[in-house]
């Protein structure tokens, strides 16, 4: 795939699986986990809808009741335990140069490639987040806004945007530089849905809430929660009001 225009909207994770408002745990219980070794980052490309499970659009608390039918027991112990953390917490930044290898015949890097280093980019927030081993569970949005040149630059920027119960949104944005000119272009935004989970089980693990303190951390709050939405609705259909 390469730059220029082009989008991937709603990729998502777990082919098959079905969902009964009953949480990720549901999801990534029986089946999967057994297969990972610790640290495997998960990165699957099906357009089947992911589900993270919980009321959409509520932050977890200390001592707060988790949205879960199964598993419920297991997390209850470890609730009073989670502190919040700030968004700079999970601040994190990547650079890179653009080799040959790394681009189509016109000199411009592959949309793949930008992709690979979004979700590098982004797990290293999720990790610093959450303290756990992550997968990756969706690419809600990845935008291509102008092309990367040969011998160019890149810079990239993530940080947790919201976090849910086992899972938390995080934002990337990409940016382009020219080191013989210093011009910089912003040249990609994406959002990616992590999982955390347990070194020990395999099963996803409550993330520490998301303290959000100034005007713009919460404009991104408040908008993760609305694409979270637009994910449920992609699995559910219209009538969102089905789930439980």
């Amino acid at each position: 795939m390469g730059d220029g225009g082009s989008r991937v909207a709603a990729v998502h994770a777990l082919h098959g699986q079905a969902v009964a408002g009953e949480g990720v745990i549901r999801l990534f219980g029986d089946e999967l986990f057994e297969q990972l070794a610790a640290g495997f980052l998960l990165v699957w490309h099906s357009g089947v809808s992911y589900y993270t499970g919980g009321t959409g659009g509520v932050q977890l608390r200390a001592g707060q009741g988790v949205g879960m039918k199964r598993k419920n027991t297991r997390n209850r112990g470890h609730e009073a335990e989670l502190a919040g953390k700030p968004v700079s917490t999970s601040r994190s930044e990547m650079t890179e140069i653009v080799l040959p290898a790394m681009t189509n015949p016109l000199g411009k890097l592959l949309g793949g490639q930008v992709m690979h280093l979004v979700d590098m980019a982004a797990a290293l927030a999720a990790h610093r987040h959450s303290n756990s081993y992550v997968v990756t569970a969706s690419v809600d949005y990845i935008d291509f806004r102008n092309p990367v040149n040969l011998g160019e630059i890149v810079n990239l920027k993530s940080q947790v945007n919201r976090v849910f119960h086992t899972s938390m949104e995080v934002g990337v944005e990409v940016y382009s530089e020219n080191a013989m000119t210093g011009e910089r272009k912003h040249t990609t935004t994406a959002y990616v849905t992590f999982v955390a989970v347990d070194e020990h089980t395999r099963l996803p693990k409550l993330v520490p809430p998301l303290i959000v303190k100034t005007a713009g951390e919460r404009r991104r709050y408040r908008e993760a929660a609305e694409r979270r939405k637009t994910r449920l609705a992609l699995r559910y259909g219209t009538d969102s009001g089905k789930r439980k």
